[in-house]
């Protein structure tokens, strides 16, 4: 059997790095590129202080120095970490036996404990395993007595990283693919805290065909590296191939929600051949999975049934108009509506008859209330340039008296006849909770940039509070001006731009009613179906093995 092994990564260097955690991993096995950050050294050293971070970044540039990691470790007894410290005399040691560190013994530190290893036993080896190099040194094709001059080292100190390292770059070199996987398994075992080591482990019993241990290591992977997406790639189709095909659908969806990307590494020409395909069946599979999940509870609403979740949907699939495009949920067959007239909404009378009650409230709490809220676009969503003076902002503040169907404790008490009036309106819900109830202060001069909402079953409704002068809102083709006091209900599925031209805030209470078009029994259908993908994102999780 052919090695599976990149010799553009060299063993040796990566004993080099084996002692570090969540590196910046640059191109490993099957090209996958690593991208964790720098954190830690040691899984337990969660606060490192500025001089270790400092010797740490010497390491990485120099981390064969043993000097490095005596005064790494002598950093962490000073900080009385000796867990890290004897990791780290451990690692020097065992490497360069000859090092004097016997004073540390009295600090009550365990220099070679870790190892199961005499000194004179770690000496030994090293001596042997100088001998295996030499030869390589003197003939290159002396490979095979080397190795056997690593095994006899390894008797004396199994754990020798640099012996372990030299075996496997030697049986790599020699594509003698079982002596390989058997150094890798002990290398790997030795630093089993290393999510680098544990993916080229993986993908070396993958090239054997151990589906069992591959996925065990694909999952050590992804539990030592969570931030890492291409964890989550290998991980999931290690699962696939282990026909554990729900697992492995979570596992993935799990990883495009840390980073969208994901899902189109099958069209990313900097991944590797392997990485389009893992990406391509998985993705296939999601959209499957999902589509399926919301035919099965709609079935008896056919309007419904044929809904489309856009991100996820399983087959292709046109929106009807060029200007109503949203990005989460569409039936196409419901009747399109920009701004809905009040004969379709009888309720917007008893609204209007309290709206000064509503803006009382409003006026009255507005000191106590005006920056307790939140930016309406928060750091993490993804908009155009056009939005930044928006992105992570208070220029468009959302102050929530229902959020995700639960009310704000904190606000709510300032609006009791507005929540009043706003439980008797068709609001959408979510139990007896309104979905979503919101006030959204517009700062002066702001425009909110043409961009489309998330679904068309809901229409969106404003009842304006403060409306300076130059306040316009846009849907579709249609301009209209907010007035106080006024409802106005469209569905933001279509293109829509919202404008302050002026130099004073303004106000709106938005919240969301059904399309209009739709029945009882349709709404409960999307209901349902939003309830059974929560329910399975919710219960999503990674498997240990």
């Amino acid at each position: 059997m052919a090695s599976t092994f990149n010799h553009a990564i060299n063993p040796w260097q990566i004993c080099d790095l084996a002692l570090f955690l969540n590196v910046n991993f640059i191109e490993c096995l099957g090209g996958a590129a690593f991208t964790d950050d720098i954190t830690l050294i040691y899984p337990n050293d969660m606060n490192p202080n500025n001089k270790i971070k400092e010797i740490h970044r010497k390491i990485l540039e120099n981390p064969t120095n043993t000097n490095l990691w005596v005064e790494i470790g002598a950093e962490y007894l000073t900080i009385g970490d000796n867990k890290n410290a004897e990791e780290a005399f451990g690692f020097a040691v065992t490497c360069n036996p000859m090092l004097n560190l016997e004073h540390l013994v009295n600090r009550g530190v365990d220099i070679l404990g870790k190892y199961n290893v005499s000194r004179e036993q770690a000496v030994m080896a090293a001596k042997i395993r100088d001998e295996a190099m030499s030869s390589l040194k003197q003939e290159p094709q002396f490979k095979s007595f080397a190795i056997s001059k690593l095994e006899e080292s390894l008797k004396h100190n199994p754990n020798d990283p640099l012996a372990l390292a030299m075996k496997l770059e030697i049986a790599s070199s020699l594509g003698n693919s079982a002596e390989e996987l058997s150094a890798m398994r002990r290398y790997a075992g030795l630093f089993n805290f290393h999510p680098l080591l544990q993916h080229h482990l993986a993908l070396l019993e993958q090239g054997f065909g151990n589906t069992h241990n591959s996925l065990k290591a694909h999952l050590n992977t992804l539990n030592l590296a969570p931030k890492n997406i291409v964890a989550y790639l290998y991980a999931a189709y290690a699962l696939l191939m282990a026909k554990r095909d729900g697992e492995a659908l979570q596992v993935y969806s799990l990883g495009c929600d840390r980073d969208e990307s994901l899902r189109n590494f099958a069209n990313d020409k900097r991944r590797s051949q392997n990485e389009q395909g893992m990406s391509r069946e998985l993705e296939l599979l999601y959209r499957k999975f999902l589509s399926q999940l919301h035919r099965k509870t709609t079935s008896n609403e056919k309007r419904v049934a044929d809904a489309v979740w856009v991100q996820t949907h399983d087959r292709p699939f046109s929106f009807k108009n060029s200007n109503q495009k949203p990005h989460l949920f569409y039936i196409p067959s419901l009747k399109p509506v920009t701004f809905v007239d009040d004969i379709d909404m009888p309720w917007v009378k008893d609204l209007e008859k309290v709206a000064s009650d509503i803006q009382e409230e409003f006026l009255n709490a507005q000191s106590v209330i005006v920056g307790k809220g939140h930016p309406y676009i928060g750091p993490d969503m993804v908009l155009g340039s056009m939005f930044a003076p928006l992105v992570n902002s208070l220029n468009w503040e959302a102050v929530d008296l229902f959020r995700e169907a639960k009310v704000n404790e904190e606000i709510a008490p300032y609006f009791p006849k507005t929540i009043a009036a706003l439980l008797k309106t068709p609001i959408a819900k979510h139990g007896e909770n309104p979905i979503e109830a919101f006030f959204s202060l517009l700062k002066p001069n702001q425009h909110i940039p043409p961009h489309f909402g998330v679904a068309n079953n809901r229409m969106t409704v404003h009842l304006p509070i403060i409306v300076p002068e130059s306040c316009r809102i846009r849907c579709a083709d249609e301009w209209r001006q907010w007035q106080e006091g006024k409802v106005l209900a469209f569905d933001d599925s279509f293109d829509h731009e919202a404008i302050n031209g002026s130099d004073s805030l303004r106000v709106v209470l938005i919240f969301e009613t059904w399309h209009p078009d739709m029945t009882v029994k349709e709404i409960e259908a999307v209901n349902k179906s939003f309830e059974y993908r929560n329910n399975w994102l919710m219960t999503r999780k990674i498997p240990l093995e």
